[in-house]
């Protein structure tokens, strides 16, 4: 990805962003830097799947035509109840996105301990432009929710870890459910629809399969992020006419905003002890480079930690809150950066001259698992974030996860349990 492609790309978003270019698609590969792919001319029903982003093969989803899903919705299977009892415990094996069932998949990188013979497989969707995608585990690390366009419109789905289950969470006509998240304590699944007619936020509840409208609003809220203990939600809102990073309370559904109104804030995401919150802001800096901020759960104390003249996205704490790991544009290729907290010293992880993108934490270790175009192809990678003293590691250097050059491997999750890059990012920079 050089840097005029990159320019290009930014010159679309600004023109998106203030309403001049109102049918255009947007790619979910979010490696691009602001989620955009090339213009289209054409009208799409909600969330129909567009133009693959040319570098990584992945779809995008439109979501420029949504109206109000007044249409009855289909009738609903049994829900078949899932009882989740939080562990601790770190997993070895990792989920990412794959075509190399025919479609784009959910698959399991690495055997599950007692079952090492598992199908890899998690969301078995099949079927000419089938895609499953934004995975995000539960607790006991048996299942994972995931979104999935299967019946022809984009719904949430559970799988098992092992593939052998698969089972259908949401039931709309035309409207599309997307980005889910797990609740740390097992019990509910939180995502995004666009049911009313702008995208607003719901909760399912997995023990007794009832669905809550979390947000009833007429402006748009989209990225929900869970606290540790369940208690509250982030999210971002354009009521104001920016997005807002914004704090929802589930004890009586209250809200308030902890942005400071200045500019687009998006992408929040609470540190795993519950202190700090990372997200990803167009205030100041240079142009249309999103940067990585950080600031106190009550929104006090906002501190840029990317470098401006770079777009930087895809902002991932690690299981210790000790350590961030993000992309930046700033080499001109995108590489992998990290910032640690105690000290301010950020890192550049990565130092070569392709892509590298979409980092997500091993939970047990400052090791990143990130995707990478070294060998030609998107494929999986890892590293150490540590020492904050080391240079960045060349493509030597770098240890190889996936190796087979007959698909692509992309957008990889461990830790944090949620996966932005396939859709977050995407859902944080269009506007409604």
């Amino acid at each position: 990805m050089n840097k005029l492609r990159l320019s290009v790309i930014i010159a679309c978003a600004t023109l998106l962003w203030s309403g001049l270019s109102a049918q255009t698609n947007l790619t979910v590969a979010a490696q691009s830097g602001v989620s955009l792919s090339k213009l289209s001319a054409s009208v799409n029903v909600c969330g129909s799947v567009g133009q693959s982003d040319s570098s990584t093969t992945f779809p995008t989803v439109d979501l420029t035509n949504c109206p109000a899903d007044t249409v009855a919705p289909p009738p609903r299977k049994p829900w078949q109840p899932i009882k989740v009892i939080p562990t601790s415990t770190c997993v070895d094996w990792l989920l990412y996105h794959t075509n190399q069932g025919g479609n784009w998949g959910i698959f399991r990188f690495g055997e599950l301990p007692d079952k090492p013979k598992a199908d890899n497989n998690i969301s078995k969707g099949k079927g000419k432009g089938v895609v499953d995608m934004s995975p995000s585990r539960s607790p006991d690390n048996q299942w994972v929710a995931f979104a999935s366009n299967r019946t022809g419109n984009w719904e949430i789905y559970v799988g098992s870890i092992d593939g052998t289950i698969q089972q259908r969470v949401t039931y709309a006509t035309t409207a599309a459910n997307l980005t889910p998240m797990w609740s740390p304590d097992g019990k509910t699944i939180t995502f995004v629809s666009t049911r009313t007619g702008t995208r607003n936020l719901f909760a399912f509840d997995v023990t007794t399969g009832t669905e809550t409208a979390l947000t009833q609003d007429s402006a748009s809220s989209t990225n929900p992020y869970w606290s540790s203990d369940s208690s509250k939600l982030l999210y971002q809102s354009d009521s104001s006419g920016k997005w807002q990073i914004t704090e929802l309370t589930l004890a009586g559904l209250s809200s308030k905003t902890l942005s400071d109104g200045t500019a687009n804030d998006m992408n929040p995401a609470f540190s795993p002890d519950g202190k700090m919150i990372a997200f990803r802001s167009f205030r100041g800096g240079n142009g249309n480079n999103g940067v990585i901020m950080v600031m106190n759960s009550d929104g006090s104390k906002v501190t840029a930690i990317s470098d401006a003249n770079g777009n930087a996205l895809n902002q991932v704490w690690s299981a210790d809150s000790s350590l961030i790991a993000y992309q930046s544009s700033i080499t001109g290729s995108g590489d992998i950066y990290v910032y640690q907290l105690s000290t301010g010293k950020t890192r550049r992880v990565t130092d070569n001259d392709v892509p590298d993108y979409s980092p997500t934490w091993r939970c047990n270790a400052p090791f990143i698992v990130f995707t990478s175009e070294i060998g030609g192809s998107p494929a999986l990678y890892q590293t150490s974030a540590l020492p904050m003293n080391n240079r960045g590691v060349k493509p030597e250097d770098v240890n190889q996860l996936s190796f087979d050059t007959r698909w692509v491997d992309l957008f990889p999750e461990n830790s944090p349990a949620v996966e932005d890059s396939s859709a977050r990012v995407a859902m944080g920079i269009m506007p409604r």
